[in-house]
Parts: C-alpha cells; sequence; structure tokens
C-alpha cells in the first residue's frame, strides 16, 4: 500500500512538471507571437512566472486539493508583473533587466522544485529520497534541453543542496537567493 502510495506521488510530481514544461513552451511561443516583443521580461520572465508558479498552484488546489495556503506567491507573481510591465514602459539598463530576470526566475524554480514537487515527495519518501527525487527532476526534466552531462554535473547538485537548504531553514527565499545568485555568476 506504501509503495502504491510513493508511485503515485512521483507520478503526480513528474506530471506536474511535464505540464508546467509544455505550458511554458506554449506560453513562451504565445508571447513571441503576439507581443514581438525584444523584452526578456515579457517574452520570458512573466511566461516562466505562469507557467512555473501559477499553474503549478492552481493544479496542487484544484486537481490535488491541496490545503496549503499560496496566497502570498500569487501575489508575489501578480507584483512581478506589475513590474514587468511597468519596465516594459521605460529604459531601464540592460545588466538590470537581466538581474530582475534571474530574480523572477530562481523564484519561479524554487516554488516549483523546492517548495511544491519537494514538500509533496516529503509527504511519502523519506528526506533523502525526497531531495534526491526532487535533484533528479528539477535537473533532468526541469532543463531538459540542457546537456545532460551538464545537468548530472552541476544542476543535479545544485539541486541537492538548494533542497537541503529548503529543508535547513524552512524558507524558500534562501535558496532563491542562492539560486539568483547561481544564475547572475554563470552568465556575468
Amino acid at each position: 500500500m506504501k509503495e502504491n502510495r510513493k508511485l503515485q506521488i512521483l507520478v503526480q510530481c513528474l506530471f506536474q512538471v511535464m505540464i508546467s514544461n509544455i505550458c511554458l513552451i506554449l506560453y513562451v511561443l504565445f508571447c513571441s507571437v503576439f507581443l514581438k516583443t525584444q523584452s526578456i521580461l515579457l517574452s520570458l520572465s512573466a511566461p516562466t512566472m505562469v507557467a512555473l508558479v501559477v499553474q503549478p498552484i492552481c493544479l496542487e488546489k484544484i486537481l490535488f486539493k491541496s490545503k496549503v495556503n499560496y496566497s502570498q506567491y500569487i501575489i508575489v507573481v501578480i507584483s512581478a508583473l506589475i513590474i514587468i510591465l511597468f519596465c516594459s514602459l521605460v529604459n531601464i539598463p540592460e545588466k538590470t533587466i537581466l538581474i530582475l530576470h534571474f530574480i523572477l526566475i530562481g523564484f519561479s524554480e524554487e516554488i516549483l522544485y523546492r517548495m511544491i514537487i519537494l514538500d509533496r515527495m516529503k509527504s511519502s519518501y523519506n528526506i533523502l529520497e525526497s531531495i534526491v527525487i526532487t535533484a533528479l527532476i528539477f535537473a533532468f526534466l526541469g532543463h531538459i534541453s540542457e546537456p545532460i552531462l551538464d545537468n548530472l554535473m552541476v544542476r543535479f547538485p545544485l539541486g541537492i543542496f538548494l533542497a537541503f537548504i529548503r529543508i535547513k531553514f524552512n524558507n524558500i527565499g534562501i535558496p532563491t537567493i542562492i539560486h539568483t545568485l547561481y544564475n547572475v555568476l554563470v552568465t556575468f
């Protein structure tokens, strides 16, 4: 019975990430076709926040009947979308835009992988299993278009580290900051 529950949770997590990835692709395509913008915030950051935060929270609430209160994260997304619209109307230096983009991407990935997926895994798996499986999902499904060796050597250990930090501090903010710093450092 317990093994069936574990398998069910794993399938739900994989489903959640696959749906998020498909939605992200569709949202990015939609933005590139209909918005016709060069803004990374409008064409990539906003769709990522919707696909990796809003859509998974909706699935958690509607499909999986989650009792978790995600309202503060929805407020962050709405605030970020307002900031994105503001930034698209004014002239902001490119490096500032990229840093904002990395903050939003880090936040979105942390909500999906280190909050929604990790917490769901912890409901049936022990902590170590939850961390490793979540890191594998993050590395190989969340970054499916990246080289396998990069995912194995960089993103998988990063996923383990970020999950450990999330569990140790019981806070999504700290792994979000670390994730953002990592993204900034590997880009600049």
